[in-house]
């Protein structure tokens, strides 16, 4: 089976359209997976946090085409962007950095992470199997001071949370299914501090982590 890096790569070029529809969405009430609405509120979320705890280097991990990260890097001092893409990284190097905004290329499942005051994971977990996903979650609360975590999860009384399944572009969605760290096989102490409405039954889940 083809590794994470290359199967993503691959979908960013059999996908392009797709991605670059949904990249060129404003937001109008229909599909609005990246843009629009729900950036918004996630920003207005994560933002102010970042001022109350005075956070001056921020990674972002899983950062894509750096869409929702171009709106919180200004935040902060220094800005690290990380996507297990290379194609992304190298087009966010030619497009986006600066003396304070950086790109890196790597798989948080086995690369190390480098440091920061604090890191944000926005729906990054769901591709992966719980075990690659338990390893991320392990290396994250290890290496920095608080992590800005946002999953897809669902409040239907038959949701599933944390099925395992193997990695690649699927999510755990397509089987009623969520990422909850708060549950098994996770567990993380984490604090809850806010839900985004997805659609009806589901939403947007982000929680804070400290190092634990």
């Amino acid at each position: 089976e083809p590794e994470l890096t290359t199967r993503l790569d691959e979908l960013y070029d059999h996908e392009a359209r797709l991605f670059i529809m949904l990249y060129s969405l404003k937001g109008n009430g229909q599909v609005d997976y990246v843009t629009g609405r729900l950036v918004q509120e996630y920003c207005a979320l994560i933002g102010p946090e970042l001022t109350r705890r005075n956070i001056g280097s921020l990674v972002d991990l899983g950062c894509g085409d750096f869409h929702v990260g171009s709106f919180l890097a200004s935040r902060v001092q220094d800005y690290t962007g990380i996507d297990v893409s290379r194609r992304v990284i190298d087009e966010n190097r030619k497009r986006h950095s600066t003396a304070s905004r950086r790109f890196l290329q790597a798989d948080a499942t086995r690369d190390p992470l480098p440091p920061a005051d604090a890191v944000i994971i926005r729906q990054v977990l769901q591709p992966l199997n719980n075990q690659e996903a338990r390893r991320v979650l392990d290396q994250v609360v290890a290496t920095y001071p608080v992590a800005f975590i946002t999953e897809h999860v669902h409040v239907e009384s038959d949701q599933r949370p944390n099925v395992d399944m193997l990695h690649g572009a699927d999510t755990r969605v397509c089987q009623r299914s969520g990422l909850r760290i708060d549950l098994p096989p996770f567990q993380l102490r984490a604090t809850v501090l806010g839900d985004i409405a997805y659609v009806p039954g589901e939403f947007l889940r982000t929680w804070s982590v400290e190092a634990q």
